[in-house]
């Protein structure tokens, strides 16, 4: 999972150079896959295998300018999701957040640009950039629903892919997953830290992330599972945040 590739890196951003050294070391050492392919990989005979599907989140224009060059290098496919509200705007939805800075989405044309390269396939992030968990059904519904139809009619292709924004745990439920295969999504990706995904979970895929200064041997333990206890502090969080939600919600009936 990666979203900005810049110069000022931040907790979402790695630089140009790291992301070149990555890919590269990604693609002389694993199998990359395309996402959407990802039912497949699972069932086949090289499932033992570790096999690596690359994704960006909310489509920012520097993938155009300094990411989709390295891709192209190497030939990597990759995924993009895009919030269809905020094309060719700015991520307003991490305004709030001091340390994130303004960054740019591709515009309809620039969507349209890397689409027709082949290289890259498109999913939805929703419209609004909004967590799913703070959503009435009828809105999720819109979000997942016409967030695909804006893409497929941009990119004049079928849309079946969707990254949760957010992407917690807390953010997915058997709610969530039951509006995304009504409005024919197929799978969907979360925040949610893991290198296991099984053919029953393609709407609920873990992912993982690397940061500015992994070096390889980290990258490597990354993908091969070794930092998967990662998951273990994020379910510990949410169950938190759980007992903290419940805890105020009863002292207001109170």
């Amino acid at each position: 999972m990666y979203h900005s590739i810049n110069n000022v890196p931040d907790d979402y951003t790695i630089s140009p150079d790291a992301f070149y050294r990555q890919i590269q070391f990604i693609r002389n050492n694993f199998s990359i896959v395309r996402l959407r392919e990802v039912e497949n990989v699972i069932k086949s005979e090289y499932k033992s295998s570790r096999q690596v599907a690359i994704t960006f989140d909310d489509g920012y224009r520097d993938f155009l300018v300094r990411a989709y060059p390295v891709l192209e290098t190497f030939g990597v496919p990759a995924a993009v999701f895009v919030p269809t509200g905020f094309i060719g705007g700015f991520n307003e939805w991490d305004f709030p957040y001091r340390k994130v800075q303004k960054r740019r989405l591709m515009s309809r044309s620039e969507l349209q640009e890397v689409h027709k390269g082949g290289l890259v396939d498109f999913g939805s992030h929703s419209i609004d950039h909004l967590p799913m968990s703070g959503l009435q059904e009828g809105e999720m519904i819109r979000q997942a629903a016409e967030s695909k139809r804006t893409l497929e009619d941009l990119l004049a292709t079928q849309v079946t892919m969707f990254a949760y924004p957010y992407g917690q745990l807390d953010d997915v439920s058997d709610l969530t997953s039951r509006v995304l295969t009504e409005t024919e999504y197929k799978i969907s990706v979360t925040a949610h830290w893991g290198t296991r995904n099984s053919t029953k979970d393609l709407l609920r895929l873990r992912r993982i992330h690397f940061r500015e200064t992994d070096s390889d041997a980290t990258i490597k333990a990354k993908i091969e599972g070794l930092f998967d206890w990662i998951a273990l502090k994020e379910q510990a969080g949410a169950r938190i945040r759980d007992l903290r939600r419940a805890l105020a919600s009863n002292l207001r009936t109170r």
